[in-house]
């Protein structure tokens, strides 16, 4: 797949931040009955170190990947990219895991051909007890345009059938009506 790193991540970054997460203090106030099922502490410095998709709008509707897929390869243009940040407590085994921070640029059906491929035969090496390697994508993926007004969130997670076409996806569409939100 052909990508390229955009210079102004920093920028980037916070923007999808404003846009598409919750900030510490909405989080609190939204999602008390979560955070008082905690085993531990909950606090700025726990917060930080969850997953984007754990933090975002709620407005963020759960979607098959399928859907996702179809409605990636459906963007006109270009799409934007990036993936978790540090503090997260996650640690991705991939080209871009060496871009701090990246935030990327690449053809829409051309990413959504590599988010499938690498998906699917992660999940086949792994019957096998292998591990796909040197694969160019993480896991938890974040795509959006510069319009900002839609994002699809590719995460880790499969439903219990643990199977690669499970895959829990989210979308946030600022354009059309809500659907149903997203519970953490």
């Amino acid at each position: 797949m052909d990508y390229r790193l955009l210079p102004d991540h920093r920028h980037l970054r916070r923007i999808f931040t404003d846009k598409f997460l919750l900030p510490y203090s909405s989080f609190t106030a939204t999602h008390e009955d979560w955070i008082s099922g905690l085993c531990e502490p909950f606090d700025e410095a726990y917060y930080e170190t969850m997953f984007m998709w754990d933090k975002m709008d709620p407005n963020a509707k759960v979607i098959p990947f399928s859907h996702a897929m179809d409605l990636l390869d459906d963007k006109p243009g270009e799409v934007t990219f990036l993936t978790e940040a540090p503090p997260c407590r996650v640690k991705y085994f991939c080209k871009l895991d060496s871009q701090i921070e990246f935030v990327a640029a690449a053809d829409p059906k051309e990413l959504s051909r590599c988010i499938a491929q690498e998906w699917f035969d992660t999940y086949e090496l792994e019957e096998q007890g292998l591990q796909l390697a040197d694969p160019i994508l993480p896991d938890d993926l974040y795509v959006f345009d510069d319009t900002f007004s839609w994002c699809l969130v590719f995460t880790h997670e499969t439903n219990e059938s643990r199977s690669p076409h499970s895959r829990l996806c989210l979308l946030i569409d600022n354009e059309t009506p809500a659907g149903p939100a997203v519970r953490s």
